[in-house]
């Protein structure tokens, strides 16, 4: 029902006195009953999944329709666009779900709340599905619309007792428009929960759509609907579905795995050439027994596929539901610049589940300036968005946090993959939207006509600054038929995409492929770069020159783990000094220097192989440079 207030559809409704009272009794009318009903397993329902749930619903008369109406005192829950998720939200109690208990969740626009964050975005999988997001409701998964025009809402309301209450307003499917109401039921006295359907009209995209739950592995779980099959299952107004736990349950799940390595989204990250990182990783008991004593370990791999760190932990156990921080030792200190591949892993007999055994972070080892890249540089695939008419615009970006502290972006990049009738805005944002989100926009432009392969927007006069968190790179389409998103669908993946329909979310393809989304950065004018880095090496360091070999010029980095008086200077096969380029009291810090191929009186040197020294008042480093033609 579009555009009005939520009818009351309960004559039990109408006689309430109060909106806590009604959920009280709610809860405490069906305990009985239901605990009769989950003690047998009636032919007309569903189940059991491994665990022990079943389903039953109001076409079978085995249990019974009830919409719950929390108008004046629900909380509108803000935010929902098309395809994308918010929260966290507080349950207001432990609610029991499978060998666990949950008291947060988010909302998505989908048709869905999960225990853990995550984006459900078309195509949907059937419940239960290993693929993230898992843990989650499927109240109407499909492929709704929120935002704009749309007269969709959503609100929650708890007594922070025993029951809470999730409901869906007036939804339009994408493309499909129709009017669709359904929600939720917790409640926690029966552990039961409910989906209701109220007046619906119209489908969805592609007929697209999956009701169910999933537990935290995605291995276990119920599907009542997917892609409107069965038909007689199909969602109707006046529709109740059941989740009905078991009193007991011989399901034993043994798994451990990685909850998190590095940051909170195991995305990639960035380091410079000699920067001491930390490696580290959250480690949880998903399962619903105590385990043994495990192995965790971590190892690094450079772009040679070659082995640059290795750690192994030993865990003496875990009880279920506990997590443990685990870092690993010594602190990794790259030398080789380009992709390296931190993976970090749990190896436990009889574990369960595979899918969370290991998780590898991609980490980019750099040298200003430098090119912020999470992709291989070759597009297999391109992203555009269908356009819907009434839209405003809609995007793609890439989140880019700096190794150190400030640097200036000099330019921005696009790789375009294919074209089309219009082009696209090139946007770069600041990390000051809600929880670190795309906000203030830094620098906007439009490009008219761009050519396949990259776009390069030079931005150095616009002279941003980064002093502190995180930036994002933005494609943004404002028309139909844009010139696509060239995607990288080649290992390891950032995780750190993310997509825009009138709110920006995670990248529904994170998983699978990387956005070809750049951002070149250095160091701004003025500022040494010694002291700007904010970090200080632990020995004297002395990098390979980049690139090598060179034809013009080249870069020379070194570290100083302290103060003093270095030299760095340029010899030829000979012995012979070529050309003096530091002589001078440095302070602690990394240092970048140039050398352009020229002699102390600026003439051009030949070809060959020339050697770098630097020399401090403790220890001597060379490194072998060939310049080429």
């Amino acid at each position: 029902m579009q555009g009005g207030a939520m009818r009351k559809k309960s004559l039990f409704l109408a006689l309430i006195a109060s909106l806590l009272w009604v959920t009280v009794a709610f809860s405490a009318s069906r305990q009985g009953e239901e605990k009769e009903k989950r003690s047998r397993l009636t032919p007309l329902g569903g189940g059991p999944d491994a665990y022990g749930y079943i389903w039953l619903d109001s076409d079978d008369d085995t249990t019974t329709f009830d919409w719950v109406d929390t108008t004046g005192s629900w909380t509108e829950i803000t935010g929902l666009q098309d395809d994308n998720y918010v929260g966290p939200f507080s349950i207001g109690f432990d609610f029991p779900y499978y060998w666990y208990t949950v008291n947060q969740f988010w909302v998505g626009s989908n048709g869905y709340i999960s225990f853990e964050p995550g984006l459900l975005a078309q195509p949907f999988d059937s419940l239960p599905s290993p693929s993230p997001p898992n843990d989650l409701l499927g109240v109407l998964i499909a492929d709704h619309l929120f935002g704009g025009t749309s007269p969709a809402t959503a609100h929650y309301y708890t007594n922070s007792v025993d029951s809470l209450i999730v409901s869906w307003l007036n939804v339009p499917g994408w493309s499909t428009g129709g009017s669709h109401d359904f929600q939720v039921i917790l409640t926690k006295s029966d552990s039961i929960i409910t989906y209701q359907y109220g007046p619906q009209t119209g489908s969805f995209s592609n007929n697209e759509t999956a009701i169910g739950i999933e537990n935290v592995s995605g291995l276990v779980g119920l599907s009542y609907l997917n892609d409107e099959l069965p038909p007689a299952r199909l969602y109707h107004d006046s529709l109740a579905i059941q989740f009905i736990p078991p009193d007991s349950t011989t399901y034993s799940a043994t798994d451990v795995g990685i909850l998190h390595a590095m940051n909170d989204k195991n995305g990639g990250i960035f380091r410079l050439n000699a920067q001491s990182t930390t490696l580290w990783a959250k480690v949880k008991n998903f399962g619903n027994v105590t385990v043994g004593s495990f192995d965790m370990f971590c190892m690094v791999r450079d772009p040679f596929n070659t082995t640059v760190f290795a750690d192994t932990i030993s865990n003496p156990g875990m009880t279920p539901g506990q997590v443990d921080s685990v870092v690993f030792s010594p602190d990794w200190i790259p030398f080789s610049n380009g992709q390296h591949r931190a993976t970090f892993a749990t190896t436990l007999g009889g574990d369960l589940n595979p899918n969370n055994n290991s998780v590898t972070v991609e980490i980019r080892v750099i040298v200003y300036p430098a090119t912020l890249i999470y992709d291989d540089g070759t597009a297999e695939d391109g992203w555009s968005w269908m356009w819907e008419p009434g839209s405003v615009e809609a995007g793609l970006g890439n989140y880019f946090q700096p190794p150190t502290y400030p640097v200036q972006i000099q330019d921005i990049r696009v790789f375009v993959f294919a074209l089309g009738t219009s082009g696209f805005r090139a946007r770069i944002y600041d990390d000051d939207g809600p929880g670190g989100s795309p906000g203030s926009i830094l620098f906007e432009q439009t490009i008219s006509t761009p050519v396949i392969g990259l776009n390069t927007i030079d931005v150095s006069s616009q002279n941003i600054t980064i002093t502190d968190g995180a930036f994002y790179v933005a494609w943004i389409q404002f028309a139909d038929a844009a010139a696509s998103v060239g995607r990288d669908l080649n290992p390891p993946f950032s995780r750190r995409g993310l997509e825009h329909t009138g709110a920006w979310a995670d990248y529904r393809n994170k998983y699978t492929d990387d956005l070809m989304l750049h951002a070149t950065i250095g160091i701004p004018p003025g500022v040494e770069e010694g002291t700007s880095f904010r970090i200080q090496p632990p020995e004297f360091i002395l990098l390979q020159n980049h690139p090598n070999p060179f034809h013009n010029s080249t870069m020379i980095s070194f570290g100083l783990p302290s103060a003093g008086n270095i030299s760095l200077e340029v010899f030829d096969l000979t012995g012979r000094l070529v050309r003096t380029l530091v002589d001078a009291e440095k302070k602690a810090g990394n240092y970048r220097v140039e050398w352009s191929a020229r002699d102390s009186e600026g003439a051009k040197v030949l070809t060959g192989v020339y050697f770098c020294k630097l020399t401090t008042p403790e220890k001597t480093l060379t490194r072998k440079m060939i310049l080429l033609k």
